[in-house]
C-alpha cells in the first residue's frame, strides 16, 4: 500500500526536497520528501535498516547522526548537488550538524565523522517535535534487516586511541576499560548519565546529574563506557586508581592536568588534582622559582634534533646521568654512567645518535669531557657544531640545567617507590615523554614522532580494535579438519 500511486510521487528536480530522518532503540528509517504546489508533503521513496548491536549501544543522538548518515548515503544521487531541508527531531542534532553553526571542541570522533560527511552536501537543518515525524519514526521501528547495510566499515567502528601513562609490571594490574565499563554500570550517577545519554535527558535532573546533562552535547557511549569527548568518564570507585596513574613521575599539578586532558574526566577531577600536588611533597619541590634577571633565549629551532642541550647530573643511586634535550620537542635522552671520561660519553652519544640521528648543533658546558680532543674530533668527524656555553654561567646551558632537574626529580621519587636505577630511569622517561610540555602543548614523544607512545592509559579508553580482540579471545578454538 505505501508504494502505490496515490502514496508515492515521482521525483521533481524543481520542487523543494526535504530529507526526514529518525532512529529508534532497534533500526534507522528515512523518508525523502517533496512538498507540493499545494504545500503537502510527498514521499518520494523511504527506507529503512536494523541497528548492528554495536550501534545499538550508541548514545541516542549518535543513533540519530548515524540515521542520517544512512539517509543521505541512500538518497545520495538526489541530494548531491541540490540544497535541500534536513529534518530532525532531536534538539542536540540539529545544533551539532547546523551547518551555521561550528562544531563543538570536544564532539565524539563519530560525530564530527557525521558532520564532515555532510559538509559535501547544501543543507538546512530544520527541527520538528516527534508528533511529526510519524512516517520517519515508523520506518525505524519497523526497520528491514539488511546485512549490507548492517556491516559498518572500519570508519564506522573506529572509536578513540592515543597515547597513555606507564607499562612498568611492578606498578600492578592495567586498569582496562571493560573494567570501567562493568564500574560504570555499577556506579548509581554514571549508570543513570549513561541511560540518560543513550535515551534522552529528563528536563529536570538531580544535582549530581547536573555537570554531565550541561554537556549532554559533547557526551557519547562507546562499549558501555561513558565518554566526554575523547576522554573516558571514571567511576567513582577507580578514581584513586587512575590518580596514581597520573601522578606517575610526580610531575606537578599542571602537568598531570594536561596528561587527564588526553584520557580521562570526571566532575571535580582538576581539584582533586591540584589537592593531590599540595599534598605531595616531590610536587611541591619542583615549583620553579622565579628567575634573578630576564636572559637572552637561544634563537628557535625549525624542527626536531637540531640543536640538543647536554649535560651530566649526579652522582645519585650510585651513577652518574648523561643528560641530553632536544631544544624543539624537549624529547629527553638519559643515560647511565658509572664513568664520565671523554671515551665512555663519546660512546653514549654514539648509540643515542644512531637511535635519533645526528644534531646540526649540540650545546654542553666546559667539562673536561667535552673540552677534550677526543671529544672535538668526535664532533668535527661526524658535521655537529658544537657550541659551549660561558665559564661560570651554567644557566646559559638552561635548558640542559632543567632537564638535569627534572630527572633528578623524578629519579628520586621513583626510587623511592622501589626498583633499581633501570627501572626508575624508564619510568620517569616515560611519564615524561607522554605528558604534554608547557612549553609546546604537546608530548615530547608527538613532537619528535609525530605520534603518542602506547601506554597503560590507553587500556581505559574503549577502542572497536579493543573490543574485536576482546570478542576473539572469547570465541572458542575451532579444530582442523
Amino acid at each position: 500500500m505505501l508504494s502505490t500511486a496515490p502514496v508515492l510521487m515521482r521525483y521533481d528536480p524543481v520542487l523543494p526536497l526535504r530529507l526526514v530522518t529518525d532512529a529508534s532503540a532497534t533500526g534507522v528509517g528515512a523518508a525523502l520528501m517533496q512538498v507540493t504546489p499545494e504545500g503537502l508533503e510527498r514521499p518520494v521513496q523511504y527506507a529503512s535498516r536494523t541497528l548492528t548491536p554495536t550501534e545499538r549501544k550508541y548514545a541516542q543522538v549518535e543513533r540519530e547522526a548515524a540515521a542520517v548518515s544512512f539517509g543521505v548515503r541512500r538518497f545520495h544521487q538526489f541530494l548531491f548537488g541540490r540544497p535541500f531541508t534536513l529534518v530532525v527531531d532531536n534538539r542536540t542534532l540539529s545544533r551539532i550538524l547546523n551547518p551555521d553553526r561550528e562544531l563543538p571542541s570536544l564532539a565524539a570522533a563519530r560525530m564530527q565523522r557525521y558532520a564532515l560527511q555532510l559538509a559535501a552536501y547544501q543543507y538546512k537543518i530544520e527541527l520538528r517535535r516527534t508528533e511529526d515525524m510519524r512516517l520517519a519514526d515508523t520506518m525505524s521501528r519497523l526497520s528491514v534487516p539488511d546485512e549490507a547495510e548492517n556491516r559498518l566499515s572500519a570508519e564506522e567502528e573506529a572509536a578513540y586511541g592515543g597515547g597513555g601513562v606507564m607499562f612498568i609490571a611492578e606498578q600492578g594490574p592495567c586498569l582496562t576499560a571493560q573494567q570501567i565499563a562493568v564500574a560504570t554500570r555499577r556506579d548509581p550517577v554514571l549508570a543513570r548519565a549513561l541511560a540518560a545519554v543513550r535515551s534522552g535527558w529528563p528536563a529536570v535532573v538531580d544535582p549530581d546529574l547536573a555537570p554531565f546533562k550541561n554537556r549532554r552535547e559533547e557526551l557519547t557511549t562507546e562499549a558501555d563506557c561513558l565518554l566526554w569527548g575523547g576522554r573516558v568518564v571514571i567511576p567513582s570507585n577507580l578514581r584513586d586508581t587512575v590518580k596514581r596513574e597520573l601522578h606517575e613521575g610526580h610531575f606537578g599539578c599542571t602537568r598531570m592536568k594536561q596528561l587527564a586532558r588526553r584520557f580521562v574526566w570526571w566532575p571535580g577531577l582538576d581539584a582533586e588534582l591540584e589537592a593531590l600536588a599540595r599534598g605531595c611533597q616531590a610536587c611541591v619541590s619542583k615549583r620553579a622559582e622565579p628567575p634573578q634577571a630576564t636572559r637572552h633565549p637561544w634563537e628557535p629551532t625549525d624542527g626536531p634534533w637540531q640543536r640538543v642541550h647536554a649535560d651530566f647530573a649526579g652522582p645519585m643511586l650510585g651513577h652518574s646521568f648523561l643528560i641530553m634535550v632536544d631544544s624543539y620537542t624537549k624529547w629527553i635522552e638519559a643515560a647511565p654512567m658509572k664513568t664520565t671520561t671523554a671515551a665512555r660519553t663519546v660512546a653514549v652519544m654514539r648509540d643515542i645518535f644512531a637511535r635519533l640521528g645526528l644534531p646540526v648543533q649540540l650545546v654542553t658546558d666546559n667539562g673536561p669531557q667535552f673540552a677534550s680532543q677526543e671529544f672535538a674530533a668526535f664532533v668535527r668527524s661526524n658535521g655537529i657544531r658544537h657550541t659551549r656555553v660561558a665559564p661560570h654561567h651554567p644557566s646559559s646551558n638552561g635548558l640542559a640545567e632543567r632537564a638535569v632537574g627534572t630527572v633528578k626529580n623524578a629519579l628520586r621519587v621513583c626510587a623511592a617507590a622501589g626498583g633499581g636505577v633501570d627501572l626508575s630511569l624508564s619510568r620517569a622517561l616515560l611519564a615524561y615523554r607522554v605528558t604534554p610540555h608547557a612549553a609546546t602543548g604537546r608530548t615530547p614523544a608527538e613532537m619528535l614522532f609525530g605520534r603518542n607512545l602506547r601506554t597503560r592509559m590507553n587500556l581505559m579508553v574503549p577502542s572497536a580494535e579493543t573490543a574485536l580482540q576482546a570478542a576473539r579471545d572469547r570465541q572458542p578454538v575451532g579444530g582442523g579438519g
